[in-house]
């Protein structure tokens, strides 16, 4: 498991593209100092403080989370291994508050008897962590180690904090001392961040070894993340830029050239600002996009990602609890529930329809089957392949049911249905697809019409009849 840590200075473009870092280097867990507030507030995927100086956010949904707290100055969320923590110390801050929030991180970690992670900005100097001297509030964090028995995981002297012709080893990763033996290529990332903290990158090894090797066999092929929607080539130009020219004046200042050093960082500066200025056009750009297609198809977009939305809460962590659905159906059956609505709003379907129809007609695939091609690809299967055995065993499913025949009967192969390139369903679309909407026959049996005759031609109004199994036009305007 991979987590990044950084302090994004309540800055909104480091903040955007710390998440599309995370991101794009597959990491579990993003680790935040200063977060910005704007960006997470009233969001259920981020979990902070009350002062929000802290924040996490689980980016992989195979983790199970046991628990989260909070407490002055930190959060913590406990998997079912460890329990990670971030926590932010403010240099303006008195003393007495850092021995205040150290000695609550300590009291949590001793009260829970669990191993733990913590990652943040404690802006105290120390050689245990690669400074040159120790200062005062560096003093109590080494004392506070010793106490709980706690390691510092920074390796080398590379700084976490910059600004212009300083830097400084800021931000620490300790560890209690198990799960600090798990914690491996701890480093100081030199991608540009958009803050003036580095980023702080590392990995938690403690899958199975078996699995282990099979994911390093497979490489990149497993857990394929995809880009945030506004990264685009440009960006990652400019990003190149931006890290070339810190490059520069990181190597002017070490040879003490001033002038050449302050006109270094100007540029560096300038090319920083450009970077900020295209993520913001780019996200507006990516925002009216959504908004004119939803606006074009208000229906279908708009609860296509809500669906999205609805899966992968569903989903989180399923590779804990996947047994469980197979054990107890009334399990499976609420998420069934929850699914069957779902795909009612995409294809404006009647409430009626059965889970099986609607799942072929809003493309929606059986919940088992979902949690068990997330389950495979947690084990290292290519996601491409777990999603073709999905299809394949979806297929026998329709193919072997004995609910929603009558769209089985227009719609049997559900991957040329899926793969059709053309066409969107609608409130009259899925009524066809369905027999479940303004047919008299339909309506008769639920006494919503006094007969099940058509008014106009007076033939049994039925959509799957013999007479009108093909769709086609009322007798009488033949």
């Amino acid at each position: 498991m991979r987590v990044l840590q950084i302090n994004t200075n309540r800055s909104k473009s480091a903040h955007d593209l710390a998440l599309s870092t995370a991101m794009n280097m597959r990491a579990g867990i993003l680790v935040l100092s200063e977060p910005n507030k704007r960006s997470i507030e009233g969001r259920n995927d981020w979990v902070f403080d009350e002062s929000v100086d802290t924040a996490i956010k689980v980016l992989d949904k195979s983790i199970a989370i046991k628990e989260q707290g909070k407490g002055t100055g930190f959060f913590y969320v406990a998997t079912t291994s460890f329990t990670i923590y971030s926590c932010y110390a403010s240099p303006n801050k008195k003393v007495e508050e850092l021995e205040a929030l150290l000695q609550q991180i300590g009291n949590c970690i001793r009260t829970r008897g669990e191993e733990a992670i913590v990652a943040g900005d404690f802006n105290a100097k120390s050689p245990q962590w690669g400074m040159k001297r120790t200062d005062g509030r560096g003093r109590i964090i080494t004392e506070w180690l010793a106490q709980d028995d706690l390691i510092v995981k920074n390796k080398g002297e590379n700084p976490t904090f910059v600004r212009k012709n300083y830097g400084s080893i800021l931000d620490l990763t300790i560890a209690t001392t198990q799960i600090g033996k798990k914690i491996h290529q701890w480093k100081v990332s030199e991608e540009e961040s958009l803050s003036d903290h580095n980023y702080v990158t590392f990995e938690i090894v403690e899958i199975p070894r078996s699995v282990q090797k099979k994911r390093e066999k497979i490489g990149k092929t497993v857990h394929k993340s995809q880009p945030m929607y506004w990264w685009n080539e440009d960006i990652a130009k400019l990003r190149k830029v931006c890290i070339e020219k810190r490059r520069k004046h990181t190597g002017a200042a070490k040879k003490n050239v001033p002038l050449q050093t302050q006109k270094l960082w100007k540029e560096y500066v300038c090319s920083k600002k450009e970077l900020q200025g295209s993520i913001k056009a780019a996200k507006k750009k990516g925002w009216t996009t959504v908004r004119d297609e939803i606006d074009r198809d208000v229906w279908r977009k708009g609860y296509e990602i809500v669906r999205n939305f609805v899966h992968s809460q569903l989903l989180y962590a399923a590779p804990v609890w996947h047994k469980a659905i197979k054990k107890k159906k009334h399990l499976r059956r609420k998420l069934e529930r929850v699914q069957k609505v779902a795909g009612i709003r995409v294809a404006s379907a009647y409430r009626t329809i059965s889970t099986e129809g609607i799942g072929v007609i809003a493309e929606i695939p059986p919940i088992e089957l979902l949690v068990q091609e997330r389950v495979e690809t947690y084990e290292g299967k290519p996601r491409k392949e777990a999603r073709e055995d999905l299809m394949v065993k979806w297929q026998e499913k329709w193919m072997t049911g004995t609910h929603g025949r009558w769209t089985w009967h227009l719609l049997p192969k559900i991957q040329k249905w899926i793969e059709r390139g053309h066409g969107e369903t609608d409130y009259f679309l899925t009524q066809a697809l369905s027999g479940h909407g303004c047919f008299r026959e339909y309506l008769f049996k639920r006494k919503r019409a006094a007969t099940d005759r058509c008014p106009y031609c007076n033939e049994v109004d039925d959509l799957r009849s013999e007479k009108r199994r093909s769709i086609r036009a009322c007798g009488s305007s033949q």
